[in-house]
């Protein structure tokens, strides 16, 4: 994989604030739990940002975009969400 355009500023107030991190397109699937794959959900040529998250534990963060092609319900007091697409 070949960066996007090199070094893109990126937001990331754990890590200290803007920071730059290497972009890239993607194409994205995120398996439905039937194992159906017209049910999965897919989206093409997404930009990603190459940021360390590990120390978080964090092993991939959707941004808005992904989560605006799905139903998204946080239930925040009880640390629950639900997801559907």
């Amino acid at each position: 994989m070949s960066p996007r355009r090199g070094a893109t500023p990126v937001n990331v107030p754990g890590l200290g604030g803007l920071t730059l991190a290497l972009s890239y397109d993607i194409d994205l699937t995120i398996l439905h739990p039937s194992g159906n794959p017209a049910d999965h959900l897919a989206d093409r040529d997404l930009e990603v940002a190459d940021v360390a998250l590990g120390v978080f534990r964090i092993d991939v963060l959707l941004g808005r975009d992904v989560l605006a092609l799905c139903n998204f319900n946080c239930l925040g007091r009880t640390g629950t969400f639900s997801v559907a697409y």
